[in-house]
């Protein structure tokens, strides 16, 4: 059901603007989504892209379904789903991809990334500097100035990680190819949301339209902030999450500690695909069994 809504949500690599949109204006401007006609609507989008996904399997990919149906219905081309749809549902999007990346961060074993260093490091250089250097090379090549281009070129390097975790989930992947695909993600929106917040500050300044202050207000947002939320959120779950024997609790537990991470840091203005992927790297390197 997550999948039917990632081809009329905006692209998830927008996580850069989670500072920008606090819960306030998703509860000003949801006046346009009718509670009984919203509610509706999701279960009806859901049961279709379930049945349409599932006759479908054997001749195409399920997340290709879900993708095709939510183009469809989405305000380019029906507009069954409007724009102030998609702001008031932005909470139920935040905490989507905030399981999504979770479940990545469950995959960041310590052990496993030493077996990868060896193949991973060199690709996720060579992935990045290229990425960063194209985009903002081509960038400036078209006019934009070196601010902006230096912005834009940041949040390129990040990867959308629910189509590829979608697309993992579907076919039951497994195997060093899919660990390097995972971390790799992984990877590039670290880099991403570093690059971005610690380049935003001194661009501001430089600019003139905001002072040290606010730059570092947006830097300590961007990572330290995210990254404080992930740690805490984390280690409650190392502390609590063996003392749940049974499945429901444990994912009842999960449900609200990820609720818990997407409402602190979208109050805060620090990005759901870090602090989300910090408690999940958090919790599966913890000593005790959080399995």
């Amino acid at each position: 059901m997550i999948g039917a809504f990632a081809g009329i949500a905006v692209p998830f690599s927008s996580f850069w603007q989670s500072g920008l949109v606090l819960a306030a204006e998703a509860s000003a401007q949801s006046e346009g989504w009718r509670s009984e006609q919203g509610l509706l609507l999701l279960a009806g989008l859901g049961i279709v892209a379930f049945l349409v996904g599932h006759f479908t399997q054997r001749w195409i990919s399920e997340v290709i379904v879900f993708l095709a149906i939510g183009i469809v219905v989405g305000p380019e081309v029906t507009g069954l789903v409007t724009p102030e749809m998609l702001t008031a549902l932005d909470p139920v999007i935040s905490l989507s991809l905030g399981a999504i990346i979770f479940g990545m961060g469950e995959r960041l074993e310590i052990p496993m990334l030493r077996r990868l260093r060896k193949t991973l490091t060199p690709m996720a250089v060579l992935e990045n500097v290229a990425t960063f250097a194209l985009a903002l090379g081509g960038l400036m090549l078209v006019g934009i100035d070196l601010g902006p281009a230096y912005l834009l070129a940041a949040i390129a390097v990040s990867t959308s990680p629910t189509t590829l975790v979608a697309v993992i989930a579907s076919k039951n992947a497994r195997g060093r190819f899919t660990d390097h695909l995972l971390s790799l993600t992984a990877v590039n929106n670290v880099v991403s949301v570093a690059l971005y917040g610690l380049g935003l500050p001194i661009i501001l300044a430089v600019d003139g339209s905001s002072g040290l202050g606010e730059g570092a207000i947006a830097f300590v947002q961007l990572i330290v902030l995210s990254a404080v939320i992930g740690v805490v959120a984390g280690a409650v779950m190392r502390w609590l999450m063996p003392t749940l024997h049974k499945n429901s609790e444990r994912l009842l537990f999960v449900l609200v500690m990820l609720i818990v991470v997407v409402a602190a840091s979208r109050a805060t203005g620090a990005p759901v695909v870090i602090s989300t992927l910090v408690m999940g790297a958090w919790l599966a390197n913890g000593k005790r069994d959080t399995r």
